[in-house]
């Protein structure tokens, strides 16, 4: 005998629960799909604004180094902020300019350029072809796109570096090291002779400008050759990144400063750490100076005991 009977609640249970399961996934995925579509739309926002941003900071840059190029002084410092109208005014500019001008000749082109950016500054390098070579112009911009920074670094990107023929790297070895202490640590290199130390150190002092540890120009480092090749005759040899290449957007640039804060600190610093260096003769250490280096050369010999001698390359004969 066949009874047919109506199905417990319980026998329509899994069913129900499959159904139930099958919608909380469906809206778990289009939940899962609105946030995806969200953050992606959010990310491209983000990238359209910091791509707009640098174009008009771009677009900036070029009027004021064009506005430099044409003598039109008195307009470009129109967009200074307070304190960069206060250290170059026109005349200023004008001055810098033409010092470039004679320098490397007059501008030819203005290529592409790159963007950084810090918490306080927004960057815009322009890479730039003058007569003689190339070089990168950094202007420098607050938040409100005013600008708080000029420099001219040397643009090196192309250049191959060939090492001197005096230079025998089988001779002596590198060692990287740090000098100085926060806010201002700088990276820098120790040339080391092979054989027994310890031996005199020379610590080689740039001229002025944002220089790196090699002082390069174009294909040029002369602070290279001069650390390979005196490291080759048995003189250890320290060079480094100057305070204003490695700090050059601190706010302290465009304020008062002096050539202690730019020169003189780092290289006491130097001599600190490295007497206490084995491979170095705390009894001989020497001081290169070039240009603003060797200027300065005298007043670091009198404040610093540890110098033992100096050699000054193409210093200024004038008084301070």
């Amino acid at each position: 005998m066949i009874l047919n009977r109506r199905p417990k609640t319980e026998d329509l249970r899994p069913k129900t629960q499959i159904s139930m399961m099958t919608k909380e996934i469906s809206g778990i995925k289009l939940v899962y799909n609105m946030f995806l579509f969200l953050f992606f739309s959010f990310v491209q926002h983000g990238q359209a604004q910091n791509t707009a941003k640098q174009d008009s900071l771009d677009l900036l840059a070029r009027a004021f180094v064009q506005q430099m190029n044409s003598g039109q002084f008195d307009q470009s410092v129109q967009n200074f902020d307070e304190t960069m109208s206060r250290l170059m005014p026109a005349d200023k500019i004008k001055e810098t300019w033409e010092a470039i001008s004679q320098q490397v000749g007059v501008l030819k082109e203005l290529h592409g350029s790159k963007f950084q950016a810090t918490s306080q500054y927004d960057i815009v390098l322009l890479s730039s072809s003058f007569e003689q070579m190339r070089l990168i112009i950094k202007v420098v911009f607050d938040k409100n796109k005013q600008i708080s920074g000029l420099f001219f670094l040397p643009d090196h990107s192309d250049s191959p570096y060939s090492a001197p023929e005096y230079a025998d790297k089988d001779l002596f070895i590198e060692e990287a090291t740090s000098i100085g202490k926060e806010p201002w640590v700088l990276p820098g290199t120790l040339s080391i002779p092979k054989g027994q130390g310890p031996f005199p150190l020379i610590i080689l002092v740039h001229g002025s400008g944002p220089n790196d540890r090699d002082e390069t120009i174009g294909p040029n480092k002369p602070f290279s050759d001069l650390a390979w090749g005196l490291a080759s005759q048995q003189f250890a040899v320290y060079r480094y990144d100057k305070r204003t290449r490695v700090h050059g957007t601190h706010e302290i640039w465009t304020q008062q400063f002096t050539v202690d804060d730019e020169v003189i600190e780092d290289v006491n610093e130097a001599i600190k750490f490295l007497k206490n260096h084995p491979a170095v003769d705390p009894t001989k250490i020497v001081v290169l100076g070039h240009s603003l280096g060797a200027y300065l050369g005298p007043r670091m010999a009198a404040r610093n005991q540890s110098i033992a001698g100096l050699i000054l390359l193409a210093g200024p004969a004038r008084p301070m």
